[in-house]
């Protein structure tokens, strides 16, 4: 009963945060993986106002795959950006450009909410970050972008344990499949980590290389589609 009421408070404070957050807009973009913690911000939100998920993938990526599977049981408006390799090196030495202090890892674990922002440069743009630990530089990254986060307080407070989360998916009555999704790194989820270490090998470099080489072909916006 204890872990009952203290999950009911702390998805009371998610939803106060996800209503300050979008209080007057009539309408935002959730950069959405499918994971516990966007699926339990896109379950909120779209309760207050017009909400669309942008999942984005390399090919058949995983979460691409899940994101269909959240528009096929459960009705989310989910739109999908493809990106082609070269795109997702443009994306991340653009952010390399915005914040220097990124090591490699990091970079490529953005390039997909990027992508999303760059298809919505004007819109409220949501994220589920906030289930993993990131680093100062990757909340700055974060704030460059223009993305809210709501699961996350503020950079120093306690991370909400994924129990936590998968028991407000249960009260917001999510399928249990849904409140328990398997853990999947932006970079691998989106299938970037694997399209730029590719690229790399084919050229004889590290993939940290791909952000400074001059010797890669950088490609046009990504492409969405619906």
């Amino acid at each position: 009963m204890r872990d009952r009421r203290s999950n009911a408070r702390f998805l009371a404070r998610l939803e106060s945060r996800i209503d300050a957050v979008v209080r007057g807009e009539p309408r935002a973009v959730l950069a959405f993986s499918a994971g516990l913690g966007s699926i339990v911000v896109a379950a909120i939100a779209r309760k207050r106002l017009d909400l669309t998920c942008s999942v984005v993938g390399i090919g058949r990526a995983p979460d691409r795959v899940a994101a269909d599977r959240c528009a096929s049981f459960m009705d989310y408006p989910i739109r999908r950006i493809q990106l082609r390799p070269e795109e997702a090196v443009r994306i991340g030495r653009e952010i390399v450009r915005r914040t220097p202090r990124l090591d490699a890892a990091e970079v490529w674990s953005l390039v997909p909410t990027a992508a999303v922002r760059e298809q919505n440069p004007t819109a409220l743009v949501l994220g589920g970050h906030g289930t993993a630990r990131i680093s100062r530089a990757v909340s700055e990254s974060l704030t460059a972008y223009g993305v809210k986060t709501p699961l996350r307080a503020s950079q120093t407070s306690t991370l909400p344990a994924r129990s936590t989360l998968s028991a407000c998916a249960t009260l917001l009555g999510l399928p249990p499949a849904f409140g328990r999704p398997a853990r999947r790194p932006a970079a691998s989820g989106s299938g970037v980590a694997d399209a730029v270490l590719r690229v790399a090998a084919s050229q004889g470099i590290r993939t940290s290389d791909l952000l400074q080489s001059r010797h890669y072909h950088e490609g046009t916006r990504a492409r969405a589609d619906r």
